[in-house]
């Protein structure tokens, strides 16, 4: 068995985990078959969008897929804050591919080319490092738009149990950005108090809710990847007739 999969001590320490683990690996046997062959350029002007939301999707798909499997192997070993943080990361990850999406299709509704070249050059090429010294160089997207607008988004695709306290994803984000500093989030995962002070041990997290709540989370968000990854790379190049003669 792979070892991207839930692994089977897991499953018999938390029987109740067998059938979401189920879905999960099906999951992760989409993204094992994933092929990403290369992108060619095209057209160079605003108008050429196909080969750009290629790129985008593929290179956000390979880096979805190194995520959502180092997560399963995290779990897998009980690592339980390796396996937030990761799984914090990977849903950075979807929220850009719905948000690049969203970005493209809100310039060209507005009949903007100079809008959509910056739209794109930010997308693909925004960088805060070089930013900061290069003026020519564009920035990124601050991720905190990118959250709202893709959480706002997805909210209503979201399974039941997730739906039933908005803005859900959200709250989870933030919830496990605790986990991302040493403070009292990560640190509640390895200690307790008891009765004369501090107990330290990895096996407090070690609870069904929580390896229930991790599965649940990574099939959502592997699922919103490659999903609206797919709706990404299928935008096409604009006709030469955009933007419309009216809105010159």
């Amino acid at each position: 068995m792979s070892e991207n999969r839930v692994a089977k001590t897991l499953l018999l320490e938390f029987p109740q985990l067998v059938e979401a683990a189920m879905k999960l690996d099906a999951l992760v046997e989409r993204f094992e078959r994933l092929e990403l062959p290369p992108v060619v350029f095209g057209d160079r002007t605003a108008r050429g969008l196909s080969w750009r939301c290629q790129a985008l999707a593929r290179a956000n798909l390979l880096r979805g897929q190194e995520l959502f499997f180092s997560a399963i192997r995290a779990m897998n070993e009980g690592s339980i804050l390796t396996t937030f943080v990761l799984t914090r990361t990977l849903y950075e990850t979807v929220a850009f591919v719905v948000f690049a999406r969203l970005k493209v299709e809100k310039a060209i509704s507005k009949n903007d080319p100079e809008g959509l070249r910056i739209c794109l050059m930010r997308l693909l090429s925004g960088n805060s490092i070089q930013a900061k010294t290069d003026a020519h160089w564009p920035k990124p997207y601050h991720i905190n738009d990118v959250l709202r607008d893709a959480g706002a988004y997805l909210h209503e695709f979201l399974p039941e149990e997730w739906r039933a306290r908005p803005p859900a994803l959200s709250i989870d984000y933030d919830w496990k950005s605790e986990f991302v500093h040493p403070n009292q989030g990560s640190f509640a995962l390895y200690q307790r108090v008891n009765s004369t002070g501090y107990e330290f041990t990895r096996e407090v997290a070690r609870k069904p809710e929580v390896f229930s709540h991790i599965v649940s989370a990574l099939s959502m968000n592997a699922h919103f990847l490659l999903q609206e990854s797919e709706s990404l790379a299928s935008l096409e190049d604009l006709p030469e007739s955009w933007p419309s003669p009216k809105a010159r």
